[in-house]
């Protein structure tokens, strides 16, 4: 049972007799539910939020006159209601169940007894302390102050407050997203590129939530919270990935083109990928004149991996008429033709193709000595491969550069055999020079 559902039980099965047989003339003023600091009145507790500042209990908020009259006495009687807490108390941590005045609960979260009252004030608040004082659940309040404020918090942002907010918002994931974060990595330092890309997605979460006029939480629980949003919260995937991604994304490839760049290479012709996640898009933020050419190879494994065998023979067939063919129009004809015999059976190879298109036809535009060059990845592959026998055989190093020193051992000796020449070379160059004569060096 979650924290909240917890709470609720313990008032409805003990806390509202109390309030009804102690103190009867107060029954109607006293405000009761669970609202503040803590997982559990967001709702986003599990076992292990339980390790510290949990208390079970409930909030019971009075009006400063009653405070002053029974706040004494009740919180005795709540006192002897609640479990003994028996949990670690964080640093941070502070006694939040029981009994307290409505204007002191507002006053940590707004600076004041209640809701702000000019628009400086609402422009100052952070969106966490407004998300503290209006999450949980208020199960009476009869007397209606508690949740008036509440109400305000939650709904009475004026609009121009809101919108001065966006704008900051944008300006902040302009800033760091947009120009730090690609400058930090063409400087090599990629700590402060995460760090940028770390502001990009806080000001980017927090502008979700002001476009759902809503108050961003704390930040460890900003991501759950956006899962409960209407509109956009499908954001949160993406914004999630780019902090935590596999080294295969966008991020991790720029950093390593930006290393490149900065170690002198000025400019590519042609970049031949295995079409992993992110890089197509990393080369073009680094290297935008470049052309990209998916390895065919690359897509054939693909395309050929789920296919029964009786029908492999025939189907490698139709796909070879697609990348041997002699222009784009022809190779375009040649896959409507292989969708057409193959799609009720492999519906997804002839869409896969089709996803990968702009990056699979780039070869086309050029001469076939220049097509065989670019086609395939399997020279870098067959590179790795080497590398890969050469750690394989040892199972542990004990440290990173005693790794980083066999691999640099190893590609020496596997440098050596680089002695020829392409039989064509003279050719291909002679083609580069034709397809990129405003960018090739003299």
């Amino acid at each position: 049972m979650k924290g909240l559902e917890e709470a609720k039980a313990l008032y409805e099965a003990q806390g509202r007799e109390m309030i009804r047989s102690l103190f009867p003339e107060y029954e109607g003023r006293i405000a009761a539910g669970l609202a503040g600091h803590g997982s559990e009145c967001f709702g986003f507790d599990v076992a292990l939020s339980r390790d510290h500042d949990f208390e079970p209990g409930f909030c019971l908020w009075l009006t400063d006159a009653d405070d002053l009259a029974i706040g004494a006495r009740l919180a005795h009687a709540c006192r002897e209601l609640f479990p003994p807490s028996v949990r670690e108390r964080s640093a941070m941590g502070e006694k939040k169940l029981g009994v307290r005045r409505t204007s002191d609960f507002y006053r940590r979260y707004t600076g004041c007894s209640g809701a702000p009252e000019t628009l400086e004030h609402w422009l100052s608040l952070p969106s966490w302390a407004l998300a503290e004082a209006t999450n949980g659940e208020v199960w009476r309040d009869d007397l209606g102050e508690f949740s008036a404020i509440r109400e305000t918090l939650l709904h009475g942002m004026p609009e121009d407050v809101r919108r001065k907010k966006i704008a900051a918002r944008a300006a902040e994931m302009a800033q760091a997203g947009q120009y730090n974060y690609a400058r930090c990595l063409a400087h090599g330092e990629s700590g402060a590129a995460q760090l940028a890309l770390t502001e990009f997605v806080r000001s980017a979460c927090s502008m979700v939530f002001l476009l759902n006029r809503a108050h961003a939480p704390y930040y460890k629980w900003i991501f759950r919270a956006m899962e409960r949003l209407g509109k956009l919260a499908e954001l949160k995937d993406a914004l999630e990935f780019l902090l935590v991604g596999e080294n295969d994304s966008a991020k991790y490839w720029a950093t390593v083109l930006y290393s490149l760049r900065n170690r002198g290479v000025e400019d590519v012709f042609i970049a031949c990928t295995d079409n992993l996640t992110g890089f197509a898009n990393a080369i073009e933020a680094v290297y935008p004149r470049a052309d990209i050419q998916n390895c065919i190879i690359h897509q054939l494994r693909n395309s050929s991996k789920y296919v029964s065998y009786k029908d492999l023979k025939a189907l490698m067939a139709d796909l070879k008429k697609v990348y041997a063919a002699v222009d784009e129009p022809s190779a375009e004809e040649a896959l409507e033709a292989f969708s057409a015999r193959w799609d009720k059976k492999y519906p997804k190879i002839s869409a896969s193709w089709r996803e990968n298109w702009p990056n699979l036809s780039t070869y086309f535009k050029f001469p076939e000595e220049l097509r065989r060059l670019i086609y395939t990845t399997n020279a870098i592959e067959g590179f790795n491969r080497q590398l890969r026998k050469v750690t394989k055989a040892k199972a542990v190093f004990p440290t990173d550069d005693s790794l980083l020193k066999m691999l640099y051992l190893a590609m020496l000796d596997i440098t050596k055999k680089w002695t020829g020449r392409r039989q064509d070379w003279a050719v291909i160059h002679a083609q580069l020079a034709v397809y990129y004569a405003d960018r090739m060096p003299e």
